[in-house]
């Protein structure tokens, strides 16, 4: 007689009764991975070493900590010489032409927008 594969089963189902007090609950390792993080983090990380614009430094030999600005360079909207293409008026008044010649590129070029 063949003994049955089941015949060595624990009652309960199979289970020990400490199999569960075995394994580490999610909040300990939550708290492992959440110590492990924070000590990697420090404050000298945040308040990091930078120079301001313009500032003086001795990493470049005239002295400065950035490159001198190029002459004629202008920032990124702040050039306004046009008052017809920037406020669509002409000595105060509403206009009535474009400040720029309607042509197909410049059509295409709306539409992509």
């Amino acid at each position: 007689m063949k003994a049955s594969r089941h015949a060595h089963r624990l009652p309960g189902g199979g289970r020990r009764a400490g199999a569960a007090a075995g394994r580490v609950p999610l909040a300990a390792w939550l708290l492992v991975i959440a110590g492990l993080t924070l000590a990697g983090c420090r404050q000298d990380m945040h308040d990091q070493p930078r120079y301001e614009p313009l500032e003086t430094s001795d990493f470049f030999v005239d002295g400065r900590a950035s490159r001198p600005l190029i002459e004629g360079t202008v920032a990124r909207g702040e050039l306004r010489e046009d008052s017809l293409l920037f406020t669509g008026k002409v000595d105060g008044k509403d206009s009535e032409v474009f400040p720029f010649p309607v042509t197909e590129e410049v059509l295409r070029r709306g539409r992509e927008r």
